[in-house]
């Protein structure tokens, strides 16, 4: 026999099957009046409460079973088991459910709006998170929670430094790429200008600034279960952005060989078909699409957050008839968002070590700038010419 979270047996009860609407708190069932003023104040953070088939759970609610439904507030509290009876009053069915707390007793009363046998996906609010990329400079950075509110207007910048929230930080960065952090755990969201997109609850969560005693704060819409099963408003964390802390790249970024093949390889080309080099873009696809790379020649990413930022090679000839010099760091290139992260530094450094490990003492970085690479360690060794006959200058590196 099916049993429900609390360890009770499940039994059918078809009266209760369906949506039914939060429409009343009185002190007892006795108390009740379908004519009387509603008690509109009351807000126990749901509007509406599905009872499916079989008992099934959602949400906080744990499942039921004749006579009882059984609620989850989450971490270690314990299921919480409700009576409910249900009427039939003017043609309507209702239904009561005792609430017994500590400090107070009281009875919720909800109306039933339909008797659908429902399933999990077709209840809830699912937003259109397929939103275009919109880059937004204003809210790069971290921001840490200071308060959670109703409305906007409630917050008046009276932080309280002893409140915990569960929401700790959400660290925005320049790719679209966001995270959340957690009491107990992280999400790895998207955003754009104006908006936190949550791929796993389909939800699109607006941002807003206020200023406040001088102070810029940052209001993010909560859109969990109240908003999306319970049919209520969101309520907003309230952040503070980090000051004179940079972005901290260092901690996401990874350096990476790509290989032959793989599913990073197949980024890598989607990564130069959208990135701004256009004069190096098609020859850089073909060496990538046809894998031209021969004994040790390899390419490397630079990845944030699963994003791929930035890329280089390393590779025996580049663009200039001198098939005695290599091997070449090449194609070093970090997109526009990134930059000032020193990516292409540490994209270098990677390259180089890789060189060392296959035996060479020495690389060799082509470029038309002065006092570029020379910060990367690398000294001015003569101007050389590339096929299209312009002069470039030749850096080397000892390894």
């Amino acid at each position: 026999m099916k049993e429900t979270a609390n360890g009770m047996p499940f039994i059918n009860d078809e009266k209760a099957i369906g949506k039914w609407d939060f429409f009343d708190i009185v002190s007892s069932q006795d108390d009740f009046s379908p004519d009387r003023v509603i008690n509109s104040a009351f807000n126990k953070g749901f509007k509406e409460i599905y009872f499916f088939p079989e008992g099934e759970k959602y949400w906080i609610f744990e499942g039921w079973t004749k006579g009882y439904l059984l609620i989850h507030y989450g971490g270690n509290e314990p299921v919480l088991t409700y009576k409910y009876n249900i009427k039939d009053i003017d043609g309507n069915s209702y239904m009561f459910i005792e609430i017994n707390e500590k400090d107070e007793t009281y009875t919720e009363v909800l109306k039933k709006v339909s008797g659908k046998h429902y399933k999990l996906k077709e209840i809830g609010r699912r937003e259109n998170i397929n939103i275009p990329f919109v880059f937004d400079e204003k809210i790069i950075g971290s921001w840490n929670t200071v308060g959670f509110v109703d409305s906007i207007d409630e917050f008046c910048g009276n932080i309280n430094l002893n409140d915990t929230f569960w929401l700790r930080k959400v660290s925005f960065y320049p790719d679209g790429q966001a995270v959340r952090k957690y009491s107990d755990e992280e999400w790895h969201d998207k955003w754009s200008k104006g908006v936190l997109l949550d791929s796993a609850k389909s939800t699109v969560s607006q941002y807003t600034f206020k200023t406040i005693d001088s102070v810029e704060y940052m209001f993010l819409e909560w859109k969990m279960g109240n908003y999306v099963y319970g049919g209520m408003p969101p309520s907003y964390y309230v952040l503070k952005k980090e000051t004179g802390v940079k972005m901290n790249i260092t901690d996401a970024l990874k350096i990476q060989k790509v290989d032959k093949g793989t599913d990073l390889a197949d980024k890598l080309i989607c990564f130069v078909k959208n990135f701004s080099w256009e004069d190096v873009k098609e020859h850089t696809l073909e060496t990538l699409r046809t894998w031209a790379f021969t004994d040790w020649e390899t390419p490397f990413a630079a990845i944030v957050n699963g994003q791929i930022v930035g890329m280089a090679f390393i590779i025996k000839t580049d663009y200039y008839p001198l098939s005695e010099i290599y091997p070449w760091v090449s194609c070093i290139f970090v997109t526009e968002e990134y930059r000032g992260y020193r990516i292409s530094e540490k994209l270098i450094d990677f390259a180089n070590e890789y060189a060392k490990k296959i035996g060479f003492d020495r690389t060799y970085i082509p470029s038309e700038h002065i006092g570029l690479y020379e910060k990367y360690g690398y000294c001015y060794l003569k101007d050389i010419v590339n096929y299209s006959n312009e002069k470039d200058r030749l850096y080397v590196k000892e390894i």
